[in-house]
This record gives structure tokens, C-alpha cells and sequence, in this order.
């Protein structure tokens, strides 16, 4: 596994009175790092949409690069420019192409079971619904 070049979330923007803060989260300590401290300023500019766009963004590439056991950072970077819907589309069609497929199997004392076809069916319809969530 590469060694992460970011600091490793869980990661969310706070308000604090007047100024938004980031706070970076590990394991074993919690800190809140000023815009000052973080990329200046810029930060008290960014609205509520924004702060949960990009604090989804930097938990979900941080949690998948270390179930995947790889950087989250490149992770990031390979995945721009649509290819996350590219991945979504490519799943679809393959469970479209396993359809024809589904069937069940003889299962322990001839019960029957969903074959091969069918579990992968399960766990693609699965992860396509945990990834378009809410997205439409």
C-alpha cells in the first residue's frame, strides 16, 4: 500500500462564530486548521453547498483508497474528467449483459440457489445504488 500524501479524514467544515474552519480528522486526535493555516482565505469564501461537495468528496477518495489499499490522492486524480460515470456505465452494461444469464442452481439438499450470474446481478444493482444514492 503507497503511503498517503494527504492527512486522512474523515474531514468537514465547521463554523466557528465568523470564520469557517477545516477540521481534519484522524484516528487518534481532531485538528481544526484555520483558513489562515489552509490555502489562506479562500476558504471563508466557500458556501454550504460547496463545503459539503467538497468535504464528500475528500471522505469518499479517502475511505475508497484505503479499502482499495491505494493512494487517495492519485486515486483522485485518475478519476477526473468523467471517468467515474465512465465506471458506472461500463457496470451497467455489464449487468445488463449478465440478464440473459440469472438463473438458480441446485442448491444444499436441492434447494434451489441463485447461481454466479445472479449474486454478481445482486452485488452490481448493490454498489450502482449505494453510488447513485440520491444522484439522478
Amino acid at each position: 500500500m503507497s503511503q498517503p500524501i494527504h492527512t486522512p479524514g474523515p474531514v468537514e467544515f465547521e463554523i466557528n462564530e465568523q470564520l469557517t474552519v477545516l477540521s481534519l480528522q484522524s484516528a487518534d486526535r481532531k485538528k481544526i486548521v484555520s483558513p489562515e493555516e489552509y490555502a489562506g482565505a479562500a476558504w471563508l469564501e466557500v458556501s454550504q453547498p460547496d463545503r459539503r461537495l467538497l468535504a464528500a468528496a475528500y471522505n469518499a477518495f479517502d475511505f475508497a483508497a484505503r479499502k482499495l489499499g491505494v493512494n487517495a490522492v492519485l486515486l483522485a486524480e485518475g478519476l477526473q474528467h468523467g471517468a467515474i460515470a465512465d465506471l458506472i456505465s461500463a457496470l451497467e452494461q455489464a449487468r445488463e449483459h449478465i440478464d440473459g444469464e440469472i438463473d438458480v442452481v441446485d442448491g444444499d439438499y436441492g434447494i434451489p440457489a441463485p447461481n454466479k450470474a445472479m449474486r454478481l446481478a445482486q452485488e452490481i444493482d448493490d454498489a450502482l445504488a449505494k453510488v447513485k444514492g440520491g444522484a439522478s
